[in-house]
């Protein structure tokens, strides 16, 4: 176990934020489960800096470094167990957490964080931090929710933009790993005329289903296309995507996109899901 702030990063890694919370320890098993099915490896990261003391001295003597790296080890050891946790990579770096996990998964192949928490420790919140490494995290992310038993589903949401191309290709290599059912969504809506109306009144419904179509279809080919399920849901794609992704394993999205359509934006959309969604939310960078 380290603590610095640069560290090599082999390939085939996913990178959990633990921060001694209930969502922490969420996300820590989520990401488990993960390196089970992918055989990656999981590297668990807690950070640390001295709290603000507003003209207080703090003591310098105090091993705060070290408290973390107990209080990491003590927290993979209970969730995981002590033959699992052995096989963790545990990392204790000092900084704030969104800059830290930003940093720990550079060229990671996931991030997990908890939906929201806060640790025994001044600075560990992962609550902002969640939509912080959304924007900023070079890799994948996923926010983990509590949530109920495998239903074999999987939702993404389709745009028609390349983010939403790379969710949808992520979604069916999980869905391969599982053997879940993958659910494509794209949502539209009827553009504001305010008080006009238009010329031509286009078949929205049936514009989008084609666009659903040719994104499946040229992400993944034909034959994976087929196995996948199309839903075209008239909704903005925030509502759309909570409401397809009830009872799901998982939703993923891409981190911002905008298709061709009126209400097709999946930027401000990734992370209100994120923060909404009842299930484990990938938003794919």
């Amino acid at each position: 176990m380290s603590d610095d702030s640069t560290f090599e990063q082999p390939a085939g890694r996913v990178v959990v934020g633990v921060d001694g919370s209930a969502s922490s320890e969420l996300a820590l098993r989520w990401a488990a489960e993960q390196v089970r099915l992918t055989g990656q490896e999981l590297h668990a990261v807690i950070s640390w800096d001295l709290p603000v003391s507003y003209d207080v001295p703090v003591s310098t003597e105090f091993d705060w470094g070290g408290e973390a790296a107990g209080a990491l080890a003590k927290t993979v050891e209970r969730v995981l167990g002590e033959d699992d946790a052995r096989r963790v990579v545990q990392r204790v770096m000092k900084g704030r957490p969104a800059k830290v996990l930003t940093d720990a998964a550079g060229d990671a192949d996931l991030l997990v964080v908890g939906s929201r928490g806060h640790g025994g420790f001044t600075g560990l919140l992962l609550g902002s931090v969640s939509q912080h490494v959304i924007a900023h995290a070079g890799c994948p992310v996923v926010v983990v929710h509590e949530h109920r038993a495998s239903t074999g589903r999987i939702v993404v949401g389709v745009d028609g933009s390349p983010e939403a191309e790379q969710a949808l290709r992520w979604a069916v290599g999980q869905a391969r790993l599982t053997g879940a059912e993958v659910h494509a969504v794209i949502a539209w809506q009827m553009p504001a005329a305010y008080g006009l109306t238009l010329q031509t009144e286009p078949d929205w419904a049936a514009h989008n289903s084609q666009t659903l179509a040719a994104a499946v279809a040229g992400a993944l080919g034909r034959g994976d296309a087929e196995r996948v399920v199309q839903q075209v849901v008239e909704d903005h794609p925030t509502g759309a995507l909570l409401g397809a992704a009830e009872g799901a394993d998982v939703l993923v999205v891409g981190s911002r996109g905008r298709g061709r359509f009126a209400g097709m934006l999946l930027g401000s959309v990734s992370r209100h899901v994120a923060a909404h969604a009842a299930c484990p939310v990938v938003v794919h960078r």
